[in-house]
């Protein structure tokens, strides 16, 4: 008895019950609102601008840049986000596919550069593995190549019965 006298009591006190309804058709064919990246973009420009040093802000630029095929300018702030902020394996790995990008979708020796590096810095770096093996193809020829692809695939217990690959969680 008391939530209902306690729902009631609240909707009378923050409750619009002069609103119009809106039907359930009305809100799912209505399109959601987004805002238009191209200004997003221009006031994180003016922002980073103004603090050149925010290397977070340069770091959440890059995937916007790539977004927008602007993949020199991604390519850009995700080398001056390292050289501010530091390495990581995920930066690396960022930098890798802007350069990939850039370099009309090839993974290119620089990027397979950028990529080992974060995988001696997280050897179960997935994105790291993916990406390698994406490049292997293009870089590598006959049984070098056979060879290779094993180092980029998880590491994991071959008594499962599926031999050198399987799913990890």
């Amino acid at each position: 008895m008391t939530v209902p006298a306690i729902a009631l009591g609240l909707y009378a006190k923050i409750g619009r019950p002069n609103l119009p309804d809106m039907p359930l058709q009305a809100r799912t064919s209505a399109p959601a609102a987004q805002p238009d990246l191209s200004a997003v973009v221009g006031k994180m420009e003016a922002y980073i601008a103004a603090q050149p040093t925010d290397g977070h802000a340069l770091e959440l630029m890059a995937p916007a840049y790539l977004r927008m095929g602007r993949y020199d300018d991604a390519v850009n702030a995700i080398k001056k986000a390292i050289d501010i902020l530091g390495e990581t394996p995920d930066r690396l790995v960022s930098y890798a596919e802007a350069l990939s990008y850039a370099n009309d979708g090839m993974v290119s020796p620089d990027a397979v550069d950028q990529l080992e590096h974060a995988l001696a810095l997280d050897p179960k770096n997935l994105q790291a593995r993916y990406f390698l093996g994406l490049a292997r193809p293009s870089t590598t020829t006959g049984t070098r190549r056979a060879r290779s692809g094993p180092r980029c695939w998880p590491r994991c217990p071959t008594d499962r019965g599926q031999g050198r690959m399987c799913w990890t969680s």
